[in-house]
C-alpha cells in the first residue's frame, strides 16, 4: 500500500495496530509455559495449582487483544475520516495497559515461584522436587530455555511499557517521532523475544519431559491392567 504513496496514513496505522497487537500472542505462549515449569519443578511448590496460571493470564491477554484491536480499528476509521481518533487512541492504551499490569502479575508470580524453589533446594536439596523430571531439569537445553524464557519476558515488557507511554503522548508526541528509541524499544525487543523462544523452543527443550511423561503413563496404565 505504502509502495504507491509513502505518505499516505493507511499504511502507516495498519502497521501501527499490527505492530501492538502481535507481541500478546506471544505473551500467550510465555503464560503457557509456566504451567509447565511449575509441573517440573514440583506443583507443591506453587501457591495455586499449574492450570491455573493458563486460566489467569490467558483470559487477560486475550482481554487485552480485543481492546488493542478494537482501539486500533476505531482510530484507523477515525483517522481516515478526518475525526479525532482519540476515542481509538485511548482503547489502545487500555489495552496495552492491562497487557502491562497482566505480565508485571506474571513476572512477580514467577520470581516468587523462583523464589520458593531456591528456598526448597536450600532445605532440601534437589530431594525436594518432583523426582519424575530431575533429569529434564539437570539439562542444559532445559537451563537455557529458562534463560531465554526469562529474556524473552523482559524484553516483551520493555516493549509494552514503551507502547503505553509512546501512545499516551499521542501520534504527534516526542516518543512517536523518535526512531531510535521505536527501533529499539519496539523491533529489536520482539526481535530478540521471537529468536530466543525460536531457538530454545519449549517442544524442543521439553522433550525430555514430554518422554517421561509418557513413560509414566505406560507404566501406570500396565499397573492397572494387572490389577
Amino acid at each position: 500500500m505504502a509502495h504507491y504513496d509513502p505518505f499516505t496514513q493507511n499504511p502507516f496505522l495498519l502497521q501501527i495496530c499490527c505492530l501492538t497487537i502481535a507481541p500478546a500472542f506471544l505473551a500467550a505462549g510465555i503464560y503457557l509455559c509456566l504451567s509447565r515449569i511449575v509441573v517440573i519443578f514440583g506443583r507443591d511448590i506453587s501457591r495455586i495449582a499449574p492450570s491455573s496460571y493458563t486460566r489467569l493470564f490467558i483470559p487477560c491477554d486475550i482481554f487485552s487483544l480485543v481492546l488493542q484491536g478494537t482501539g486500533g480499528g476505531m482510530a484507523s476509521v477515525a483517522s481516515q475520516n478526518g475525526k479525532d481518533p482519540k476515542s481509538g487512541d485511548n482503547i489502545m492504551i487500555a489495552g496495552l495497559s492491562t497487557q502491562v499490569f497482566t505480565m508485571a502479575l506474571f513476572i512477580v508470580l514467577s520470581a516468587e515461584y523462583g523464589w520458593r524453589v531456591r528456598n526448597r533446594l536450600r532445605d532440601q536439596g534437589s530431594a525436594g522436587l518432583d523426582p519424575t523430571h530431575a533429569t529434564l531439569r539437570n539439562s542444559t537445553a532445559f537451563k537455557a530455555f529458562l534463560a531465554s524464557l526469562t529474556l524473552a519476558t523482559l524484553c516483551i515488557f520493555a516493549r509494552c511499557v514503551f507502547r503505553v507511554a509512546e501512545l499516551a503522548g499521542g501520534w504527534s508526541g516526542s516518543l512517536m517521532k523518535n526512531q531510535g528509541l521505536f527501533i529499539g524499544l519496539e523491533g529489536v525487543m520482539v526481535i530478540v523475544a521471537a529468536l530466543v523462544l525460536i531457538a530454545f523452543h519449549p517442544g524442543l527443550c521439553f522433550k525430555a519431559g514430554y518422554e517421561v511423561d509418557d513413560s509414566e503413563k505406560n507404566r501406570r496404565t500396565g499397573e492397572d491392567s494387572v490389577e
